[in-house]
């Protein structure tokens, strides 16, 4: 049927005609002016912004008119939701009144972006399905084709208490921002490349109980986001500031990090640390090219940035630039940067690809480019042949395009009737076609043209602790006209401080003070004259020194106070929001990419065979040692590593570490009443780890170069085997800790860890002949993976004997002896196991099915032949869950 026609306005349309003369008359009077002036002064003619409104109307009467001609095409389509917003009258206008006047020169220029003074919310009901969410709403999109219309675009804000689908906002955009299908199929290529993307579907809307058509619904950023793309949540996604833009095109958020805002936020610091954005940033700043190339690979994920860009080629788009549109995701389980898709738009200009000669000349010389990130990864001529290698593999074959073209085509034949019957929407049904037909014309003659191209040739600041030089960097920004005198500086301690403090400025000590156990170090009176110089924008660098004697102690950068003073008015001037960063997150950084050689001098009582490092005998570790990615560790059966309460072990490489029952392999603490860190693997890949008669007792976690390692032995990204090994009493979340990886974990003890015993993160592998005793959380945690869990002998776990969820598809769990679990074995959030022939006995639940995540469903495990008894409750679920008996066996 006709989806949401109001009848009335076919009897409008049938009175249409007796008005087309004048309609003629004044689309002449328009056309005349526009011929004689210049399109500046037009918008601005005090006779066409008379006309303006009764222009509208009638192009909106024409439009209508047109559009029943489609009628017969108003059937069909599939299925979309369809929302109802119900606002109080005055709530109403107070939201349409608060927009600025859609007929100001201003707007009329495109001087005028939605800033926050127009972003007042209100209340309201919204409506989906009979069920009624309390809702706050208000009008979105800085620019004024989002509000200047009769359709605009919302943002709707629900409770935390009563999400919508798992969501707290969903923003509706009129389809015509986006035009209409380029960035369903832009995502779609996003998916397609494996790249994290938004959810987004079309809905239609009713305000009050006017049709206002259809919209283009897009999630928000948030926890959930990353929850449903299966990425940690404890990360920064950092967006671009659009405002802080508006009228400075000189400005690039590529060199200043107080452009970027963070929309989900990790919990390691008990102050917002910007220390990635910041690392980026600097990085990508240096002149020194060599280093940027040694670098850059090991704080952004190259592979993710080559797709992510291959999605802007394809469209030939440059909106997401160094002004705008950018999302920058830090995974911390890599300690890399991942950069996500949005509004990437479709154009025809791929002049701007940094194909063209010297792009690094670009970024060196220049203030600004189009992309300073691109532009300067795609410097690199070794990455920019990667790129390029990626896209012709794609632009190489037509079915690729065929693919693209297919699913464009789907949506604009599912969705076109739900288009014809909407008559808010500023185009006519005739322009619509023209213009989705245009776009797909246009993803056309892009990729050929790219292909071709292959065929041819072709007082703001920064506060900055550097823990290694034990030094802070204040950055002030000084952005005024009058000079400023520097009065105070404060620079407080986390506990009681001894040395000497040092205020440094371009190599010249302007002030010094000896502290003796002391909290803070006060510096006032200093009278130093800041001079500036007849620019907009200054910034001038203080070091402060510190000089440690004894118990060494660590500022607290979150509170230090700087004061200066207007050398004019008088009036005092403090440094205020300081962008805050701890380089301790990524303290050691440059020791990712030494050579072996390097580390070996580093650290002599590790030795060479080969391009290989290897370590035999007792060693105590103090602090975290970083073995370089390239090469491979062995360690020697029979020998200790002994750590005190900071040291760890993080490898980039993998790591050999095969004892023997006669000879094992020990990793201990100094101290045994003192937790130390961390055994870590990172970003190693295939290449497994393999640990055998290995013992690790003490450890807990570490933090180190942006990646948290929550297990005595953590492997992320990395391939590891563990076999005949005893881990026990870990003191952090988890005894073995693996993330995006193959683990074997088969014949070892698992002993009185203070929470899990392996935590398995979206990986796959075996889980066999294992025992299990005394944990205080669960045996053994599932999350997103795809295991064999079998022959095991699970007993008293505080939690859980075996934990699957987050979505964890193809999990076997068989013949397992599970008993003195809170539960036995636990299934939830979409997880759908197989669980055969186990001896569940003695536990609180035997098997319990729940849904735990609204961003999921339930669990729904299959039960084969397994011995459930004797359990407070042998099987429990909710009414989101399923348990699936099956008589048959399971092989």
């Amino acid at each position: 049927m006709i989806r949401n026609i109001n009848k009335q306005r076919y009897v409008k349309y049938s009175i249409v005609g007796g008005v087309l003369v004048f309609l003629f008359f004044n689309t002449f009077l328009l056309a005349v002016l526009f011929a004689q002036e210049s399109p500046v002064s037009l918008i601005t003619n005090p006779y066409v912004k008379k006309l303006l409104p009764t222009y509208r109307g009638f192009r909106e009467l024409g439009t209508g008119l047109i559009d029943l001609l489609y009628l017969p095409k108003m059937f069909g389509g599939v299925d979309i939701p369809d929302y109802r917003l119900e606002i109080d009258p005055d709530d109403y206008r107070f939201l349409n009144s608060n927009l600025p006047d859609p007929f100001s020169d201003e707007v009329l220029k495109g001087e005028v972006w939605l800033t926050e003074q127009y972003k007042q919310t209100v209340p309201a009901k919204f409506v989906y399905h009979d069920r009624v969410y309390d809702v706050d709403v208000r009008y979105r999109g800085e620019n004024p084709n989002h509000w200047t219309e009769a359709k605009r675009s919302w943002q709707i804000g629900f409770k935390k208490k009563n999400p919508f689908d798992g969501l707290r906002t969903i923003k509706l955009i009129i389809p015509t921002d986006r035009d209409y299908f380029v960035s369903y199929l832009n995502s779609y290529r996003g998916q397609k490349f494996s790249l994290a993307v938004p959810e987004k579907k079309y809905v239609t809307l009713h305000v009050n109980g006017k049709d206002m058509g259809v919209y283009y619904q897009i999630e928000d950023w948030s926890d959930a986001f990353l929850e449903k793309q299966q990425l940690p949540t404890e990360a920064n996604l950092y967006i671009t500031e659009d405002d802080a833009f508006f009228g400075r095109r000189d400005l690039s958020a590529f060199i200043d990090p107080k452009l970027w805002n963070k929309q989900t936020e990790d919990s390691f610091f008990s102050f917002s640390n910007f220390a990635e954005i910041d690392m980026l940033i600097q990085l990508l700043n240096t002149s020194d090219a060599a280093f940027f190339e040694k670098h850059i690979g090991d704080i952004v994920d190259l592979e993710n940035f080559y797709l992510w860009n291959m999605v802007s080629l394809l469209a030939g788009s440059k909106h997401q630039s160094s002004t705008g549109n950018m999302r920058l995701y830090f995974n911390t389980s890599k300690g890399k940067f991942e950069i996500i898709p949005w509004d990437v738009g479709l154009s025809s200009d791929i002049n701007f690809l940094p194909i063209a000669p010297n792009p690094w000349e670009c970024v060196v010389q220049y203030p600004i480019c189009w992309n300073r990130l691109v532009e300067k990864i795609l410097g690199v001529p070794a990455f920019a042949f990667r790129q390029k290698q990626i896209l012709w593999e794609y632009v190489s074959q037509e079915k690729n395009l065929e693919d693209d073209l297919a699913f464009y085509d789907k949506i604009y034949y599912d969705m076109r009737p739900h288009f014809y019957a909407d008559f808010v929407k500023i185009d006519s049904n005739f322009e619509f076609d023209r213009r989705v037909q245009g776009a797909r014309a246009l993803y056309i003659e892009v990729f050929h043209q790219l292909r071709s191209m292959f065929e041819i040739e072709s007082l703001g600041g920064i506060i900055r602790y550097d823990g290694e030089n034990d030094r802070i960097d204040i950055i002030l920004e000084l952005n005024t006209w009058a000079d400023l005198s520097l009065e105070k500086i404060v620079i407080p301690f986390e506990e009681t401080f001894t040395g000497e403090v040092r205020i440094m400025k371009g190599g010249e000590k302007i002030a010094s003070s000896f502290i003796s156990s002391g909290e803070k170090a006060v510096f006032e009176d200093m009278k130093y004259l800041f001079r500036i110089a007849p620019d907009i924008t200054r910034k001038e660098e203080l070091s402060v020194e510190l000089r440690q004697y004894g118990r060494r102690t660590f500022p607290a950068i979150q509170n230090i106070e700087v004061v200066l003073r207007n050398a004019f008015t008088g009036k005092e001037v403090g440094l205020r929001d300081a962008l805050l960063s701890d380089e301790r997150s990524f303290s050691y950084f440059e020791d990712i990419a030494q050579t072996p050689q390097e580390f070996i001098s580093k650290h002599p009582f590790f030795f060479l065979r080969g391009n290989e490092i290897a370590v035999a005998g007792t060693h105590v570790i103090d602090g975290p040692i970083i073995v370089p990615k390239n090469t491979r560790l062995h360690i020697l059966p029979g020998s200790t590593l002994l750590f005190g309460p900071r040291g760890s072990l993080i490898s980039y490489s993998s790591i050999e570490a095969k004892g023997t029952a006669f000879a094992p392999i020990t990793f201990r603490g100094t101290n045994a009443e003192t937790p130390w860190g961390s055994v870590g693997i990172a970003n190693v890949g295939n290449m497994p780890s393999v640990f055998e008669y290995a013992r690790f007792e003490g450890g807990s976690e570490a933090y180190i170069n942006g990646i948290f390692f929550s297990g005595m032995l953590s492997s992320y990204h990395s391939d590891v085997e563990i076999r005949d090994s005893v881990i026990r009493d870990a003191r952090a979340d988890d005894g073995i800790n693996v993330k995006y990886a193959t683990a074997h974990i088969e014949r070892n003890q698992f002993l009185e860890n203070s929470f899990d015993g392996i935590d398995l993160d979206f990986s796959d592998g075996i889980v066999a002949d294992n025992t299990f005793e005394g944990h205080g959380g669960d045996a053994i945690d599932l999350s997103g993976s795809a295991l064999a869990i079998r022959a095991n002998a699970i007993k008293n776990a505080g939690d859980k004997c075996i934990s699957i969820g987050e979505k964890s598809l193809g999990d076997v769990i068989s013949n397992n002896m599970l008993t003195g679990c809170a539960i036995g074995i636990a299934v939830k959030d979409s997880s759908t196991p197989k669980i055969s022939s186990n001896e569940i006995t003695g536990n609180g639940i035997g098997i319990n099915a729940y849904r735990k995540k609204e961003v999921f469903g339930g669990g729904m495990p299959e039960l084969y032949d397994n011995n459930i008894h004797d359990n407070g409750k042998d099987i429990e679920s909710d009414e989101f869950s399923k348990i699936i008996m099956k008589e048959e066996s399971y092989e």
